[in-house]
Formats: C-alpha cells, structure tokens, sequence
C-alpha cells in the first residue's frame, strides 16, 4: 500500500501501517503504554490542526483505542488535509496582508503583494499598533446563474 493513511479496507490493512507498527514497537521497547494518542496527535501537528485543551484531552481519550483504530482517525485527519488543499489549489489566490488593531481604532487591514512585503512592515508598526501578518485564499471568480431580471 502506498498512502500510508488510508483509505484502509480492512482492519488488517490498517494495523500493517508503520505507524502502527511503530507503536507496538515503542511499547515493546519501553514497556509503556500501548496507546494511539501519537499517531492522533501526529496527524493532527501534520495538518496545522490547533488544539486547545479539550481537544487534546479528546484526543487523549480516542488514543486509548487500539492503534489501528487510531491510525483510522490520524488518516482520516490528514486524507481531509490533502482533499483541502487539493480543493485550495484549483483557481485559488493567496492574499497576504497586515491587520493593526489600536486602543484608539478599529482594526485596519492593510494588503500586500506578497507574504515577505507584509512581514517586512511588521517593524515600522511597532510601538503603534498591534500587527499580525494574515492570509487568505481567495477563490476564482464564478458566473452567477442566471435570475428573472437578470436575463
């Protein structure tokens, strides 16, 4: 099998990953525990997926199913990571750009042609805004369906 994270067919399948081997072969090197946490948390690093607390605490949880059953989870988290940039890549735009927040406004958002011109500007607001480099994917322009009056 190729794609080390599914689609897996068979509980067979899923259990021959090497991350799932590598889990049994942590937990007969160390005696530890035989959990699938790492495999989740892996695939959830992987992703750029933040965890707040409770996330981690849930992902704690489903870890104490076996292994192949976690290494479904990590491959589901990371097969919707690539469909996402799969779907992201087609016609999509990067769009980077600053937002200054003050006391004294609201925030501004200021665009740039590119990630490296907005970083480059973080200095010269320093001291007087708040600065934060943002991004967007914008997606292509798509035709309208047609309406009554706009025929």
């Amino acid at each position: 099998m190729g794609n080390d994270h599914g689609p897996y067919e068979s509980e067979d399948q899923a259990r021959m990953t090497p991350a799932v081997r590598a889990v049994h072969e942590a937990y007969r090197d160390a005696e530890g525990s035989l959990s699938g946490t790492p495999l989740i948390l892996a695939a959830c690093e992987a992703a750029g997926v933040e965890l707040g607390a409770y996330d981690a605490r849930i992902a704690a949880w489903a870890g104490n199913w076996e292994p192949h059953v976690c290494a479904v989870f990590a491959g589901l988290i990371a097969r919707a990571r690539e469909a996402g940039e799969t779907a992201a890549m087609e016609g999509t735009e990067t769009q980077w750009g600053l937002r200054l927040t003050g006391e004294s406004c609201e925030p501004i958002f200021d665009p740039y042609p590119d990630e490296q011109a907005a970083r480059s500007m973080v200095p010269a607001f320093r001291g007087v805004f708040e600065t934060v480099v943002i991004r967007r994917e914008a997606g292509p322009w798509k035709e309208a369906a047609e309406t009554e009056g706009n025929a």
